[in-house]
């Protein structure tokens, strides 16, 4: 945490206020921790940080907040009742409503998935379940879908093909993490605008980019 803590302020030039969020249960609420260094009988640092045991959190409490973020956590916490398709319904829905940009949007609805995946619900009701499906098939992709095609009106207008490789580079980093080189390479050779509206669909059903699929460059079909 102080070696963290260290670059971010080297980094940033700005004043961090270091959190460690523990996933494991029995960590209970916040509290402090320290961390010492000495040398030659001195001590030279006294390094302290938060830590939030976030399992032993209530989930409702923190889905009240206005805050995505909290509402994407919130996941993560305990529940009054078993029910955490209703949980997870109610927290992409702040995140969806929220302020924040696609991208971001994106990297939390990817989080609530990774550690609620729908397919190990437990304990949903049919009703629940229907709501997700909804939700996950026309709210998320049109939020995607309108995210891209502003990028794509913005790449016909500059009369550039760059802008649409832009866009899509972008989302496929939220979703994926750092792209390979070689890969944004293949990516920067298609041209036609619904094979990159297709892999956008496809990114939103696979967990990771090796699952992805790439039409072949024109000049190799």
């Amino acid at each position: 945490m102080f070696e963290y803590y260290s670059l971010l302020r080297i980094l940033r030039r700005k004043r961090v206020f270091p959190i460690a969020i523990l996933l494991l249960p029995s960590k209970d609420g916040l509290t402090w921790e320290t961390y010492k260094e000495t040398l030659f009988d001195e001590e030279l640092l006294n390094f302290r940080y938060a830590r939030v045991g976030i399992r032993s959190l209530l989930s409702e409490i923190y889905l009240q907040k206005p805050d995505a973020v909290a509402a994407a956590l919130a996941v993560l916490m305990k529940y009054r009742k078993p029910r955490s398709a209703e949980i997870k319904l109610a927290a992409l829905r702040k995140i969806i409503e929220s302020d924040l940009t696609a991208g971001d949007k994106l990297f939390l609805i990817d989080f609530v998935e990774v550690y609620v995946p729908t397919g190990k619900l437990t304990a949903a009701t049919e009703d629940d379940m229907q709501k997700l499906a909804e939700l996950e098939t026309t709210w998320v992709t049109r939020a995607l879908q309108e995210g891209l095609e502003k990028g794509l009106e913005k790449g016909r207008e500059e009369g550039q093909q760059e802008g649409q490789h832009k866009v899509l580079l972008y989302f496929l980093t939220v979703k994926f993490g750092p792209l390979p080189p070689e890969f944004v390479e293949k990516v920067k050779k298609i041209t036609d605008e619904q094979a990159i509206q297709a892999i956008i669909q496809q990114a939103l059903l696979t967990n990771t980019l090796a699952e992805l699929k790439l039409p072949a460059p024109v000049d190799e079909q």
